[in-house]
């Protein structure tokens, strides 16, 4: 499988279980599309709402070695600085792109960090810095990769707005 979708789709799976979990309701992924990506249902409500999954990269060789298309150089000093430069463009872009959404669905964004040097505490730590523009979508989550055990461990929300989760202000750890 490609490693692109395989890291779209298994943050999905991980975002979808952990909804369950923490609200005892029952999301489950309709279809796998674009713009969004996806569209979630929540059965017992019988609401729909729109996915819209990305990854964070430090610059586009990060990307690429992730993908298994580049030369693994080691040869760079990363610094949360600079992801935290890249998120706010990555958040802009988003918030752009979102407008030409459907505008009956409610909007999640995900985006996938899968740095090896920079957890959810260095964001935590750098969230003074993290600009939130305005956009369609009422929830903003970070998901941390955990490279060791190559699975999904932990969410960070940066905007929770959605009346999808009101119930519960939520962190995992």
């Amino acid at each position: 499988m490609d490693e692109k979708l395989w890291l779209e789709e298994s943050l999905m799976d991980y975002f979808i279980d952990s909804m369950n979990k923490m609200h005892g309701l029952c999301y489950s992924i309709v279809a796998h599309k674009d713009k969004p990506d996806f569209i979630v249902e929540e059965k017992r409500q019988n609401k729909n709402f729109g996915i819209e999954v990305t990854n964070l990269y430090y610059d586009s060789e990060d990307a690429k070695e992730l993908y298994g298309r580049g030369i693994i150089t080691n040869s760079k000093v990363e610094n949360i600085d600079h992801y935290v430069f890249i998120l706010n463009q990555l958040l802009d872009k988003k918030a752009h792109k979102s407008k030409g959404y459907d505008p009956n669905l409610d909007l999640i964004l995900l985006i996938g960090i899968t740095s090896m040097l920079f957890d959810r505490n260095d964001f935590e730590n750098s969230i003074p810095d993290i600009f939130i523009p305005e956009s369609k979508f009422s929830i903003i989550c970070l998901v941390f990769f955990n490279n060791f055990n190559k699975n999904w461990e932990d969410l960070m929300f940066l905007k929770q707005g959605s009346p999808l989760f009101e119930e519960k202000a939520f962190y995992l750890k």
